[in-house]
């Protein structure tokens, strides 16, 4: 099996409009193939190929709404392929999707982060009963408790009798540890 696709390579595979984030696979020509069978050309299977894949999306979306694509048997990541065609050269961290949808490649929603940048990026998880990341209703008392996990460390914001107190200290201390304004959102 191959390395991932060069930039030169990708950019004869797929076309990428950088407004839109779709991508379209491009008609192979038949050197790109081997011959299937004993019966079938090059020409055979490019023409085959060509009819059934040419010309449609290049990704699909998975279960969590990122969107992938297989080129020589190799798995693609749409965001990745999308900072090749765009800057020309694979990303060498992690691709953050600004507004946190997985599915929006549009180049002015991506950004090349470290992990724990990406992280402070998240959507508010399912099970959050609560309303807000980090707040926690105390039961028996109904006072709320406010924390953060930074570094992979949990900072103990105090504990509130409101929640809106609650959630002004959370907010706060995400923009003290620099989290990105979206952190939290709800899930689409």
């Amino acid at each position: 099996m191959m390395t991932r696709p060069s930039y030169r390579l990708m950019s004869r595979l797929v076309s990428y409009d950088p407004q839109t984030g779709l991508f379209i696979r491009k008609a192979r020509p038949a050197w790109m193939f081997t011959r299937h069978g004993h019966s079938g050309s090059r020409a055979h299977t490019a023409k085959y190929w060509n009819a059934r894949y040419g010309n449609k999306p290049a990704f699909t979306s998975n279960s969590r709404g990122y969107m992938l694509g297989t080129f020589f048997g190799k798995k693609i990541k749409a965001h990745r392929a999308a900072w090749l065609l765009y800057y020309g050269e694979w990303p060498n961290d992690a691709i953050d999707h600004i507004n946190g949808n997985p599915g929006d490649n549009r180049i002015a929603n991506l950004r090349v982060v470290d992990q724990l940048t990406n992280q402070k990026n998240a959507k508010r998880p399912k099970n959050n009963t609560s309303g807000a990341v980090g707040l926690i209703i105390l039961k028996g008392s109904g006072r709320w408790r406010a924390a953060i996990k930074v570094n992979y460390q949990e900072i103990h914001l105090g504990v509130f009798d409101r929640f809106e107190d609650a959630f002004r200290a959370r907010k706060a201390a995400e923009r003290k540890y620099g989290f990105h304004p979206n952190h939290g959102r709800a899930m689409p």
